[in-house]
């Protein structure tokens, strides 16, 4: 209370303060932008750094403790014209997620004029922290309409969301774009790190909406698999009872000197235990107890 209430008198003279550096960002970086024609949005965002920098305001946004503190400097930099900066606006709508009001920072993404890659990633980041599926499935077609630009982040978190929403025909559209943008000259899918985590993101779509032979191809494109992707491929024979195809692959993982952990064998041992109950299969023992001797898993 005392830091707001310093903050209310002291509020015209911040103001004025402030107000020169935001006005003097054009004439700072005019130069540069006469010399460079071609890059204008990267010395947008420079001039929009070093206009942040100077800003006291951008501090005080940080020490907010709870959701009031932050409404209350936030109609304040309304009131005196200094929520306008695209930076500034990122920052309310990461400050709103972080006090879950998520209404509240779509209502100040809404008001970005112009947002860019980043802002739309703290937007969509806090729908998936705090489950919103179809809001990120409708956020996301909202965000191709409006910006070229891709991102890995960006294609994990929809693919997540389709997975659980078991919406496969938007996740093939989602698969479709990665196809396209993921050429060697893109930024998307170009570190070996990103290629697994999208592939696995993939295979688990299609596991988890039951198309295993779209999941499997996935899979067998991949040069480099971790653990997450052999529990998803396991993971989703035994979600169709496919019992020798969970084995089987589980088996193959052990040929690749890939030490199983236990969320894979739960899920095999699950599959081949159900396996046996309702076909008679006796496959638990052709792979399973094996590893729990070779590898000492509980």
């Amino acid at each position: 209370m005392k830091l707001l209430s310093l903050l209310r008198r002291n509020i015209s003279r911040i103001a004025i303060i402030i107000r020169p550096h935001l006005q003097s960002r054009t004439l700072t970086f005019s130069p540069i932008h006469q010399q460079s024609p071609l890059l204008p949005e990267i010395y947008e965002t420079i001039a929009s750094v070093h206009s942040i920098s100077s800003n006291p305001f951008f501090s005080l946004l940080g020490l907010c403790k709870n959701i009031s503190s932050l409404k209350t400097i936030h109609s304040l930099l309304v009131v005196h014209g200094l929520a306008g900066d695209l930076l500034f606006q990122t920052k309310l709508v990461s400050l709103y997620g972080l006090f879950a009001e998520i209404d509240s920072a779509r209502l100040v993404f809404d008001r970005i004029p112009n947002p860019d890659i980043y802002s739309y990633k703290v937007m969509i980041r806090w729908y998936f922290l705090n489950d919103l599926y179809s809001e990120i499935i409708e956020f996301y077609i909202c965000m191709t309409k409006c910006l070229r630009e891709q991102d890995n982040v960006v294609f994990s978190i929809v693919l997540k969301a389709c997975s659980e929403l078991h919406d496969v025909d938007e996740g093939r559209k989602v698969h479709c774009r990665i196809v396209k943008v993921g050429s060697p000259d893109s930024f998307v899918l170009t570190g070996l790190v990103d290629i697994i985590h999208i592939s696995t993101a993939l295979v688990n779509l299609y596991a988890k909406c039951g198309d295993a032979e779209s999941a499997r191809i996935i899979f067998d494109g991949m040069g480099e698999k971790n653990r997450i992707t052999w529990a998803a491929m396991i993971g989703c024979y035994g979600m169709q009872g496919n019992c020798s195809g969970s084995v089987s692959l589980f088996n193959d993982m052990l040929k690749e000197n890939l030490e199983p952990n236990e969320v894979i064998f739960t899920i095999t041992e699950t599959t081949t235990v159900h396996a046996q109950q309702h076909t008679g299969e006796n496959l638990a023992a052709l792979g399973s107890f094996a590893a729990v001797l070779a590898f000492g898993l509980p």
